[in-house]
C-alpha cells in the first residue's frame, strides 16, 4: 500500500501546497501562521480488516508554541513540537455538515485520484476555514468556552495564565476538579455495595480525576509561589 500512499500525498500536497502548506514528516502538511502557531493537517489510518486496502482520515487542528512549552512543563508529556501534534483540532468529518466521523477508501491497483480530490476539497472547503478562525486566539479560546473538548481542561488554564488571569485560571483548575469529583459516581458504588457486599462490588479509581491531579497540583503550586 505504500505506492498507493505516495499517490494520494502527492496529490494532496499539490492541491494544499498551493496554499502555503509544506509536507513534514508522516505525511503532516503544515502552514505557519506567524511564530506561535502552526496549522497542522495530519491524518489516521485503517484497514478494517480488508487487504490491500486503506481508509484516511484527515485531522486538522492548530499548535500554539507557548501553550505547549507549559504543557511540557506541567504535565510531563511529549513536546508536540515535535511529532507535529495538534493541541486543539477535530477529524475533518466533525467539520463537515454531516458531523460525524468520515474516511476516504483507497485500494490497491485501483484509481485514487477521484477520492483523494473529494477528500482535498473536504480538507479546503471545511478544514482551512476552521484552521483560519482558530489561529485567532480569541476564537480558540471562546470555541473551547463554549464547546468543551478533551484538552479543554489544560489549554484554557494555561491560556488564561499566559494572559496574566491567574487567580481566573487557578478558580478554573479548582472547579475542573470539583467537577470530576462530582461526575464519579462513588454513591452509586456504595449503594451497590450494600445490597452485594464489598467484596463483591469492588470501587474502581476515579481515572479522570487521577489523571488530571498531577497536572492540577502543579499549575496550582506553580500560581501559588507566584502569589509569595
Amino acid at each position: 500500500m505504500k505506492e498507493v500512499k505516495k499517490k494520494v500525498f502527492e496529490l494532496l500536497y499539490n492541491r494544499l501546497s498551493e496554499y502555503g502548506f509544506e509536507r513534514k514528516k508522516n505525511n503532516n502538511y503544515v502552514r505557519v501562521v506567524n511564530d506561535n502557531a502552526l496549522q497542522i493537517i495530519g491524518f489516521t489510518y485503517s484497514s478494517h480488516s480488508e487487504k490491500h486496502v486503506i481508509y484516511v482520515n484527515p485531522d486538522i487542528g492548530l499548535l500554539y508554541k507557548d501553550i505547549d512549552a507549559l504543557m511540557v512543563v506541567l504535565t510531563g508529556w511529549g513536546n508536540r513540537m515535535k511529532t507535529l501534534s495538534p493541541i486543539i483540532g477535530y477529524p475533518i468529518g466533525y467539520l463537515m455538515p454531516e458531523r460525524s466521523f468520515i474516511e476516504w477508501r483507497f485500494a490497491k491497483d485501483e484509481p485514487v485520484d477521484e477520492e483523494a480530490n473529494k477528500m482535498g476539497d473536504a480538507i479546503i472547503k471545511y478544514g482551512l476555514p476552521y484552521l483560519d478562525r482558530l489561529s485567532d486566539k480569541d476564537n480558540m479560546i471562546y470555541e473551547m468556552e463554549i464547546n468543551g473538548g478533551a484538552m479543554c481542561d489544560y489549554i484554557l488554564p494555561i491560556e488564561y495564565y499566559l494572559r496574566g488571569h491567574k487567580e481566573e485560571a487557578y478558580f478554573f483548575v479548582e472547579e475542573v476538579l470539583k467537577r470530576r469529583t462530582l461526575d464519579f459516581p462513588i454513591e452509586e458504588y456504595k449503594a451497590m455495595q450494600s445490597i452485594y457486599g464489598e467484596d463483591a462490588i469492588q470501587i474502581p479509581p476515579n481515572k479522570e480525576l487521577d489523571s488530571y491531579l498531577p497536572f492540577a497540583e502543579k499549575f496550582k503550586k506553580m500560581i501559588e509561589d507566584e502569589r509569595a
